[in-house]
């Protein structure tokens, strides 16, 4: 069990930090995610923010060229995710870093990047600007999965913005997903 400060000194250990900057640098990056005044304090009393907080930390202490983050805010709450939002443009812009991410948060995707892929069964089916995308496919994409789709009767309902059939599903592209859904779950309901 390791404290902020052990943990990020294990990792200076393991990606190679020089010995004469690791205190240096596990101050720089304590002093980024704002858990300076937490480094004493065992990680598994961290909040679930501060934890992801640590996990960027670790993965910049040894000044990456390129850094992944990996659903980097997925399951926290409003507040934290704004801050972990602010490190990553903060990064990129300042560290003269490259900084790759998955989400499934369009708003994420929108916000922080200034290339988006979209990746369907491990395939990229769309690369361009968040801009570019958005105005190419007209709204935002659903994955159905349905044994005989009613395709002329999706056709007619105003929110459905164009369908395709891909590999067994059915995708469509429509305004505003989220009520969408809710719409077309009722109407499976009838």
């Amino acid at each position: 069990i390791l404290t902020g400060y052990e943990n990020l000194k294990l990792h200076s250990l393991m990606y190679g930090v020089p010995k004469k900057v690791m205190e240096e640098r596990i101050d720089e990056v304590l002093q980024l995610v704002d858990l300076k005044n937490r480094a004493d304090d065992l990680v598994k009393k961290y909040s679930g923010g501060m934890r992801r907080r640590l996990e960027i930390a670790r993965g910049l202490i040894h000044k990456p060229k390129i850094l992944l983050l990996d659903e980097p805010t997925l399951g926290l709450d409003p507040q934290t995710r704004e801050h972990i939002w602010h490190y990553i443009e903060a990064l990129a812009r300042e560290g003269k870093i490259t900084v790759v991410i998955t989400t499934h948060y369009m708003d994420e995707a929108e916000r922080l990047c200034d290339r988006v892929a979209i990746v369907d069964f491990g395939k990229v089916i769309a690369l361009d600007t968040p801009k570019h995308l958005e105005a190419e496919l007209g709204g935002e994409l659903v994955s159905l999965k349905v044994k005989a789709p009613d395709v002329e009767q999706l056709k007619k309902l105003e929110f459905v913005k164009g369908m395709k059939e891909r590999e067994g599903r059915l995708v469509l592209t429509v305004a505003n997903e989220a009520s969408t859904c809710r719409r077309f779950f009722r109407l499976q309901a009838k």
